[in-house]
């Protein structure tokens, strides 16, 4: 029971955002030099750097950019990107769980990333409104507690 008033609590407070732009998300090669990719401008939402090779979050807008400071295997997009701000505890279990099932409900896509501070969740921009309806019903629906 705690653990479900916890991630009321959770859910009561956070806030979403969806962010303006479209995004896209590139591979590179392994063995790709990141100095340049990390010091883009604005910079990148997310690089995640696998022995397979790096993963880069960013605006669809900056594709070219990226393009011209490293060689991009492949992209895929446009992605929109919704950030949760709440307050996390990390000893509550259950939270992504809860957005996943939500969009998975209405067959949305979903790429998540969690940072220290927020988690965000990507869906194919197409299905951003459909995806921006479901996750305030969770929002409004698990804060109260139904």
């Amino acid at each position: 029971m705690a653990m479900f008033e916890s991630l009321q609590k959770l859910f009561a407070a956070t806030r979403v955002r969806r962010e303006e732009v479209p995004y896209v998300v590139c591979r590179l090669q392994p063995g790709t030099p990141l100095e340049r990719v990390v010091q883009l401008q604005p910079p990148p939402l997310c690089v995640a750097v696998e022995p397979d090779g790096a993963t880069v979050f960013l605006p669809e807008a900056e594709l070219p950019t990226l393009q011209s400071v490293v060689p991009v295997a492949e992209h895929d997009g446009p992605w929109a990107v919704f950030g949760l701000y709440a307050p996390f505890d990390f000893g509550v279990t259950g939270y992504l769980a809860r957005v996943c099932e939500a969009l998975a409900a209405r067959e949305i896509p979903v790429l998540s990333l969690a940072t220290y501070r927020r988690d965000f969740i990507l869906v194919p921009g197409s299905r951003a409104e459909d995806a921006q309806a479901a996750l305030d019903s969770l929002i409004l629906t698990s804060g109260r507690g139904a």
